[in-house]
């Protein structure tokens, strides 16, 4: 694995998507509120999923789950963030507040567990 300082920020990398033949909004439909869910055509582009879950979904009380894994929550950091690049350590004070097992997790760990992701795309920010 390469190595990665850090202070590296991380994202969602919308390129990795196209790349891998993966969708965004597939992943992300399930973060959808009742009422965005019911309003989604399939295929919205990937901006448009970012942006509804943002201005609406992710601030709902129900948009984080007590058991969801740790790169999931992630995701959903990223969506409800507009997918802003965050530091490890801005990423584990997020999971800190939302997750019953993340107070332990610290950056460097934290790093080790989004080098394993083959899944959201979550990369490094360059």
């Amino acid at each position: 694995m390469t190595q990665t300082r850090l202070d590296t920020h991380w994202h969602l990398d919308l390129s990795w998507y196209e790349e891998n033949d993966c969708s965004l909004f597939a992943l992300a439909q399930v973060y959808f509120c009742p009422k965005c869910s019911k309003n989604m055509k399939k295929g919205i582009d990937t901006a448009e999923v970012i942006e509804t879950i943002s201005g609406c979904c992710g601030k709902g009380s129900g948009y984080f789950k007590i058991n969801t894994p740790v790169l999931a929550m992630v995701f959903q950091i990223f969506l409800k963030n507009e997918n802003s690049p965050l530091s490890l350590e801005e990423l584990a004070k997020e999971l800190s507040l939302r997750h019953s097992q993340a107070s332990s997790l610290t950056p460097e760990r934290l790093e080790r567990i989004l080098k394993t992701d083959k899944y959201y795309g979550l990369k490094p920010a360059h």
